[in-house]
């Protein structure tokens, strides 16, 4: 039961955020993907950063879906490809959490982390730092709930997938 509510706010999430394109511009957008005609004021960094919006698993599909110039159009495929290295970025704040969550006080084992990540990407992020011992690592952290709200999203698919047969 807690699981179908979830599930169900989750889909309200993902409503609101396709919401936000318009219901006229939703029509528009499936158009742009399918390489039709589309309004001029249709842009496909819109679709990437609904997708960005959208979180990890959508972020994911993005990445997918720019390595096929076989069903998109290319200017869908350029701003898809923005994906593959560029999510946006975990606040710093939050990223201490974890780690203090992983390591108790992160500070009892490094004695510095980048607060600007070298990369980021839909699952995790990557921090340059040292350790007490002044060694030099790179510290890769998940995003938060990311386990949760990858098997949300699966569940989501799973439904709108057999809503949709």
């Amino acid at each position: 039961m807690i699981k179908k509510f979830k599930v169900l706010k989750r889909a309200k999430d993902i409503s609101i955020q396709l919401s936000k394109l318009g219901f006229y511009n939703i029509y528009e957008y499936f158009k742009l993907l399918l390489g039709l005609e589309v309004d001029k004021s249709v842009k496909p960094q819109k679709i990437r950063e609904t997708l960005e919006a959208l979180g990890p698993s959508f972020i994911k599909l993005g990445q997918v879906l720019s390595t096929r110039p076989d069903i998109l159009p290319e200017e869908v495929i350029i701003e898809l490809t923005k994906l593959q290295d560029r999510a946006p970025e975990v606040e710093f704040d939050k990223i201490e959490q974890l780690l203090n969550k992983n390591f108790g006080n992160y500070k009892n084992v490094f004695e510095y982390i980048n607060p600007k990540p070298v990369a980021s990407a839909s699952v995790s992020q990557v921090h340059e730092g040292f350790l007490l011992t002044g060694e030099k690592v790179a510290v890769k952290v998940k995003r938060p709930n990311i386990e949760e709200i990858i098997k949300l999203d699966i569940a989501f698919f799973q439904w709108l997938f057999s809503f949709l047969e």
